[in-house]
């Protein structure tokens, strides 16, 4: 992967959602109903920190073994 950073813009951003609502629906781990209904904000904010972690996660144990492989 390259070491240049994305400018400002290039990506597109929601406009006619929030952040949090975004990001939730963003891990797959609920629907815009569920949000709507059952899950609601709180809930919203521990699936975007469970996500991340898992995403942190098995970033972490792929440099592991990529590091790993290239020692052997």
């Amino acid at each position: 992967m390259s070491n240049q950073q994305l400018a400002d813009g290039v990506l597109a951003n929601p406009v006619n959602v929030s952040e949090v609502v975004f990001r939730a629906l963003s891990t797959g781990m609920c629907t815009y109903n569920e949000l709507n209904t059952t899950i609601g904000l709180e809930g919203a904010m521990r699936i975007i920190e469970v996500w991340q972690v898992v995403q942190y996660n098995d970033s972490k144990l792929k440099y592991i073994a990529e590091k790993t492989n290239k020692q052997v």
